[in-house]
Parts: structure tokens; C-alpha cells; sequence
């Protein structure tokens, strides 16, 4: 009886494993992953974490292009916002994203620095 118990157990808690993996793990809500924050997080050539925190307000854009390299896209028309992330690395599951831009104003300057965790 006891062996008949231990094998039950065991069939319990995997299954509730396997249950607790696809409801979580294959959900359509986006969760933050603490190991891995950037596993949704495509970031443009030459990017690196580093560089981008060495950017500072008042900066020129040419010394932003040194840092972290050209920038994935661009929007805005005065003052420009240079992304450097989109969402979607992952294929498997959808995850939060980490959001990395910079402003740049019409004098070429670095008018804002922004660093973000997006869950979209």
C-alpha cells in the first residue's frame, strides 16, 4: 500500500508540474523573467547595455552612434526618438521587453534617456 502511495504522489506532483508549466509557461499574459529580463528584447547592431548607460543629456548624437551604433528606427520630426529595442526575440512565448531610447532635439543633443520595461 505504501508503494501504491508513493507512485500516486509522484503521478500528483507531476502532473500538477505539467499543469503549472502550460498555464503559465504558454499563457497570453506577459510576464517579466528575472533570469533572462531582455529574452523578448531584439536591440539593434553594435548595441551594448554598457554603452547605453554612459548616455547622458547634452551628449551629441555623434558620440550616441559611437556608443551604441545606429539606431533600429527613428520617429518624431523636431525632436527625434532613436530606438535601439523592439519586442519579439522570443518565438515561444511572449515576455516583457526592455524599451531603450534616446530624444534627440533639433540641435542634434540628447535631450532625454529612456529606459523602460514594457509589458505589451
Amino acid at each position: 500500500m505504501s508503494s501504491l502511495f508513493k507512485i500516486l504522489s509522484v503521478v500528483a506532483v507531476v502532473f500538477c508540474c505539467v499543469g503549472m508549466f502550460f498555464l503559465g509557461g504558454f499563457s497570453l499574459h506577459e510576464g517579466y523573467n528575472p533570469v533572462k529580463p531582455d529574452i523578448d528584447t531584439q536591440f539593434g547592431p553594435g548595441y551594448s547595455e554598457e554603452n547605453f548607460n554612459k548616455i547622458t543629456e547634452g551628449i551629441d548624437s555623434s558620440e550616441v552612434i559611437k556608443l551604441v551604433g545606429r539606431p533600429i528606427g527613428v520617429i518624431g520630426s523636431s525632436s527625434k526618438l532613436w530606438y535601439y529595442s523592439t519586442d519579439g526575440k522570443c518565438k515561444w512565448q511572449n515576455f516583457a521587453w526592455l524599451a531603450r531610447a534616446v530624444v534627440i532635439d533639433r540641435n542634434g543633443k540628447v535631450k532625454q534617456v529612456q529606459k523602460s520595461v514594457r509589458y505589451d
